[in-house]
């Protein structure tokens, strides 16, 4: 199938567009954004539809309300069909009855994982590796019988590896090994063991009594110590609580006394100390306040008029203002007037005219702008001329150039050319598949196999023998007859292209000569075809070039036209105005300018006398006003500003002085009135202090503080003597009676001497009783061990069990080695002589696009990774590849399998994204010419954003390309 044209009404960003394709090799060319890669999408939903489940619908839905879908022309089977696309839904074919040919899933899926690559594909290099990959390149050969060998390979070593490992935890060989090395250890402990039971019986029972003697005599001690320790810590607080009730009845101590009677007292004392400090500070702060205040009050007059003065001081701040800006106004004036003389000087007027109005402005501007468009348009176009008549000389220069480099052409046509490549590439291939002898030496092999068991059973009269080697024999014979054939089949086909390529010597050494002539007249057509390329395009540049000057120089009499018009048009206007039409617009704009100006001077002069008489007459009257308040206040002045300082310097110190008094009157209040309520909190202070001293029975504070420390004595005591009760109740329990007696006959140190010497006594026991327990408890060990005897028994069976399942497996694992090291050796020798046809393929174009570096593409039997060989003959894994090269290899492997499924079928269109990227420029020229070959059996349609890219294709000789451009936003 391939496509012919193509019509996007609405995908993405795209449509409308149409584009129509070769057959063969397409180029798309585009910038980022121009559309490839959605491109690319609209192909695929046009052949196999999108549903609204898939992402790309959502994803490529026409925003703008165009719609959603398009059409491709296709040819498949010599028929030319119109499928429609109309999203979501599949595609149908337009005035046909049958449906189109490809179903959904399967189709799709294989379009987009074989026919459609993009950079992220050949990118991803772990694809080369995978049971996916393996299985699809041997299903080519084998069949499923690639599928067996790979799981019964992996089989066989899963069965080893849970048999045995060398540092295994879990096979079971290992385990096997584990336990019976742990049986041997316990039936060698079981041997070695004495045989006294009867005396470990004898020996347990005299540990035994002996255990409980002890056992009671320890006890005993230890309550007995427990009692001891009890009276040697209550015994020092016992003899304390007798002293502090001892002292209570010989000391004269109170019985009673004020609460907080103390704290009472020296709280009293110091706030009446205090009081007494703070009643004689006001009095002193107050005397002077109160002879100030007697003093008269002066400046009355001045505040009595003290709105009319600060009236005044407002107004003042006005005043200066005015009398400021009364001088500029003068200053003003006089510029303006030596301004208004200048310009009607200028003009040569006795006096002023009318203000040009907005028309004429406006008008003025219009014919400016009109003579600055003509001259820019004339230089542009008479500068772009000058450009083309040297681009023209130049061309012509280049033409005279390649018309004496013409190359010579080659000798025979280039579909002549092309068509012995692919003979010679056929050839080679065909020399590396000739057959091998080892058939038919095996096919010998048997017949004497056969031979020899004929003759025996022959000889010795054994039929079964005779008639199996007679039928060996015959398969031989079959087996050389089939050898035979193949090589008369290879000969045949070995002559058909040796008469075809006119060579005497079948070999790689004539091949070779033959490939590299049919190289060089390759290059030589390529060499032509640059050359015609190169002469088309500058004939076809030159003429373009003629046509512009043509149209440059319509252009420039077109514009003198119009200039003429436009001058005659200015000067019209001139006369109008009454001013010389030989005058530039410039030079008019600058007269009304100078006139424009001094009519603004004029009008700004009116204005400015306007308010130099509102000036002075507010000066004026501020003046008066002033005046006739500072005579009545009885100030002297000799201008405005020194009146006005007289007059706010008197009303400041009015101010003063009132302040002064009223700050005294406010100081005053408060003293007068914190001095009375002084006097009545000390008044009430000095009668608590005597009731509490009546309280207290004293007559002074210094015997009231004598009694307080009697009393505090005394509840110290008592205090004491009850802490001292708690502890003993602690420590005594209830029994407080029965332990009061033993307490007072108990000497000072002997509850302690004799707590002591039990606690050694308790120790000594304790240790001893340890030791019985722990002799007890071996001998029971032993006692338990000598009564389990027949368990070795059970030992030694277990262990020949084991021996049992360990040769079991031991010969397991000896078979299973056996048959590794047979599939090993059978896998070899199918590696080198039945590799898949898609290998081959993917071989021939890995060495092209590697100049020969790589020789063949191999995927080891049973092996999930693709091997390569170089010409050296040494094997690399892909995954040791480098990026291009890896690029390379998976582009040469997609390559084989696209045409392996054609071949099966299935034949879509090849879209390449943008694959050259990372590929040198002498690789990715060989990649093109590989992608040329494939574009000779299937349609590929090349989508890039490189110029260079272009000229790579455009360079190569062969097969045509079409070159199609998309511009952003198409």
């Amino acid at each position: 199938m391939k496509i012919r044209e193509l019509h996007v009404e609405g995908f993405g960003g795209l449509g409308p567009l149409s584009l129509s394709f070769a057959p063969g090799l397409n180029l798309i060319l585009g910038p980022n954004e121009a559309g490839k890669t959605c491109l690319m999408e609209f192909i695929r939903a046009a052949l196999f539809g999108l549903t609204k489940r898939d992402r790309a619908y959502q994803l490529y839905c026409p925003l703008d309300g165009r719609p959603f879908g398009g059409r491709l022309v296709v040819e498949k089977g010599g028929r030319s069909l119109t499928l429609v696309a109309r999203f979501p839904g599949l595609p149908r074919l337009e005035r046909e009855r049958e449906e189109w040919i490809f179903p959904r899933e399967t189709g799709a899926l294989l379009y987009s994982r074989v026919f459609s690559l993009g950079l992220a594909q050949v990118s991803n290099l772990a694809l080369l590796s995978g049971e996916e990959m393996a299985q699809h390149l041997y299903s080519t050969a084998l069949g499923p019988l690639g599928k067996s060998y790979a799981r019964a390979v992996e089989a066989l070593e899963r069965r080893r590896e849970d048999l045995f490992k060398a540092k295994g935890q879990k096979p079971l060989i290992n385990q096997l090994a584990r336990e019976i090395k742990g049986v041997d250890g316990e039936l060698a402990r079981l041997k070695i063991l004495p045989g006294r039971y009867e005396e470990l019986l004898r020996e347990l029972e005299t540990l035994g009594e002996e255990l409980k003697m002890v056992t009671e005599e320890w006890t005993r001690v230890r309550r007995e110590r427990e009692k001891w320790d009890i009276l040697a810590r209550a015994h020092p607080l016992f003899s304390q609580l007798e002293e502090i009730q001892r002292l209570l009845e010989e000391e004269d101590l109170p019985s009673s006394f004020p609460p907080r009677g103390l704290e009472r007292l020296e709280a009293l004392e110091k706030e009446l100390e205090q009081l007494e400090g703070e009643l004689e500070e006001v009095r002193l702060i107050l005397e002077p306040v109160e002879g100030a205040l007697a003093q008269p009050f002066q400046g009355g007059d001045v505040l009595s008029r003290e709105g009319e003065i600060m009236a005044l001081r407002e107004e003042w701040a006005l005043i200066k203002e005015k009398k400021r800006r009364l001088l500029e106004v003068d200053g003003r004036l006089s510029v303006l007037e030596g301004k208004i003389e200048e310009g009607l000087a200028y003009l040569e007027l006795e006096a002023l005219p009318p203000r040009p109005t907005g028309v004429v402005w406006e008008r003025l501007k219009g014919f400016m702008e009109g003579f600055s468009i003509l001259d820019k348009e004339r230089l542009a176009l008479e500068k772009e001329l000058e450009l083309r008549e040297e681009e023209r000389e130049r061309r012509e220069g280049e033409l005279e150039t390649l018309r004496g480099m013409a190359p010579q052409k080659p000798p025979l046509p280039r579909d002549e050319v092309m068509t012995r490549q692919e003979f010679v590439s056929q050839a080679r291939d065909h020399i590396l598949a000739a057959p091998s002898l080892w058939q038919a030496a095996v096919s010998i092999f048997f017949i004497l196999l056969g031979a020899g068991g004929f003759w025996a059973g022959e000889q010795y009269g054994w039929p079964l023998l005779k008639w199996g080697g007679g039928a060996v024999a015959l398969a031989g014979l079959g087996g050389v007859a089939a050898a035979w054939y193949r090589k008369g089949k290879w000969l045949m086909e070995a002559k058909r292209l040796s008469r075809r390529l006119d060579l005497k010597e079948f070999t790689f050494f004539s091949l070779d000569g033959l490939g590299k002539g049919l190289k060089e007249m390759e290059e030589a057509w390529k060499e032509v075809d640059r050359w015609r390329m190169k002469c088309s395009e500058v004939e076809r540049a030159l003429g373009m070039v003629a046509r512009e000057m043509e149209r440059l120089r319509g252009s420039l009499e077109s514009l003198k036209i119009r200039e003429e018009a436009f001058r005659g048009e200015w000067q019209e206007w001139m006369k109008g105005l009454g001013l010389s039409p030989l005058s530039s617009p410039q030079g008019a704009q600058e007269l009304l300018r100078r006139l424009e100006e001094v009519h603004r001077a004029h009008q700004e002069k009116g204005v400015l006398c306007q308010e130099r008489e509102k000036l002075t007459r507010a000066v004026e009257g501020f003046g008066h006003r002033l005046k006739g308040l500072l005579a009545e206040l009885d100030i002297g002045f000799d201008s405005l500003e020194e009146g006005m300082v007289a007059l706010t310097g008197a009303l400041e110190g009015a101010r003063r002085e009132a302040e002064e008094r009223g700050a005294l009157e406010a100081r005053a209040g408060p003293l007068r009135e914190k001095a009375r309520l002084l006097e009545e909190r000390l008044k009430k202070r000095k009668g608590e202090m005597k009731a509490l001293l009546e309280e207290g029975g004293v007559a002074s504070p210094r015997q009231f503080r004598e009694k307080a420390q009697k009393w505090e004595r005394r509840e110290t005591l008592e205090r004491d003597a009850r802490g001292l009760r708690l502890q003993l109740a602690a420590i005594l329990g209830g029994n407080w009676e029965g332990w009061t007696s033993k307490l007072v006959n108990l000497a000072t140190g002997e509850a302690m001497k004799k707590a002591g010497e039990l606690r050694e006594e308790e120790e000594r026991l304790g240790k001893e009783r340890d030791g019985l327990i722990e002799a007890k408890t071996r001998l029971q060990k032993e006692k338990e061990e000598l009564e389990g005897e027949d368990k070795e028994q059970e030992l030694a069976q277990r262990r020949e069990e084991l021996l049992d399942r360990l040769r079991d497996a031991a010969l397991r694992w000896t078979v299973d080695t056996l048959a590794l090291v047979l599939f090993r050796r059978t896998r070899e020798v199918y590696e080198r002589e039945n590799q898949p046809r898609v290998l081959k393929e993917a071989s021939h174009f890995f060495s092209t696009m590697t100049g020969g570096r790589y020789g063949r593409v191999f995927l080891p039997m049973g092996v999930r990774e693709l091997w390569v060989e170089r010409h050296d003959g040494q094997r690399l894994s892909s995954r040791f590849l480098s990026r291009g090269t890896g690029e390379q290899l998976y582009l040469s492997l997609s390559m084989a399998i696209m045409l392996e499924v054609a071949e099966r079928g299935m034949v879509f269109p090849v879209a390449l994204d943008d694959i050259l990227v990372n590929f040198d420029p002498a690789r990715a020229s060989r990649a093109v010419e590989a992608i040329q070959s494939l574009s000779s059996r299937l349609q590929v349609l090349f989508f890039t954003c490189h110029p260079h890219v272009k000229e790579l294709f455009a360079s190569m000789g062969g097969a045509t390309v079409e070159i199609l451009s998309l511009s952003a936003g198409s």
